[in-house]
């Protein structure tokens, strides 16, 4: 295999050559293999320089068509991982890319992923009516908000979607429909008032003592039972041996 020879060394490889020089000689003089100073020689030859050529390199996969495709998927659903997009590209036109390749395709053309904004998921009417809300509230002072009462409540998620939830967006899309985490009062996440959870702890506790009392008032009385049993059975033994001296 030819050795990697610089600029300079190629020209004085060149020089030699030119002035009558026999390969081995010039491989001795230059320090290099003999197969080094040919391919030199005839790559001067041909194209009439010196350095080396730039390759073709692998066939590019992600070709403008597949890149078009790509994109044209992932606007499609803004959710899909580079995985899944990758399985969904090969069915559809057979060609098989890398996750790493398909994100990096996407990030070129300004999909990049991006965790989704959670906003509630409303009707039209409801917008318009948080809307209507929002202009008649606007002007409200800090001392107006003050005379507001705020519940405590704590939520209780019960459908996994506390996870964090991942789309594809070009920059400015952030709050498009298709773009955004719709989310559900109910049944997703329970609001508690931590009042009521209180007033329920006590009067779960209150409930627990008196069933532990009352199992105690109860062992109480068969264990008195049981002493009162034997009292009368000591008493029948103790008649028993009596009658028998007696006798």
């Amino acid at each position: 295999m030819p050795q990697h020879l610089t600029k300079e060394k190629r020209a004085a490889i060149i020089h030699r050559h030119q002035q009558g020089n026999s390969q081995r000689e010039i491989a001795k003089e230059e320090y290099c293999s003999k197969k080094s100073v040919f391919t030199t020689i005839c790559r001067w030859k041909e194209p009439g320089q010196v350095e080396e050529m730039a390759g073709r390199g692998r066939k590019k996969l992600a070709t403008d068509r597949v890149t078009r495709r790509l994109v044209r998927i992932s606007l499609v659903d803004r959710h899909p991982t580079s995985p899944l997009l990758a399985s969904e590209l090969k069915e559809s036109i057979g060609t098989e890319l890398a996750p790493s390749t398909v994100c990096k395709s996407l990030r070129d053309n300004g999909l990049r992923g991006c965790k989704a904004r959670r906003k509630p998921l409303s009707s039209s009417q409801q917008k318009k009516a948080r809307l209507q809300w929002a202009k008649d509230h606007v002007n409200w002072s800090p001392e107006d908000w003050r005379a507001v009462l705020f519940s405590d409540e704590s939520t209780f998620t019960v459908q996994n979607h506390s996870g964090n939830n991942y789309v594809r967006r070009r920059p400015g899309e952030e709050f498009k429909p298709e773009c955004i985490l719709p989310t559900i009062k109910h049944p997703t996440s329970l609001k508690v008032d931590q009042k009521n959870v209180d007033q329920k702890k006590v009067d779960q506790k209150k409930v627990d003592q008196k069933k532990v009392d009352q199992k105690k008032v109860d062992q109480k009385k068969v264990d008195q039972k049981k002493v009162d049993q034997k009292k009368v059975d000591q008493k029948k033994v103790d008649q028993k041996n009596v009658d028998q001296k007696k006798v």
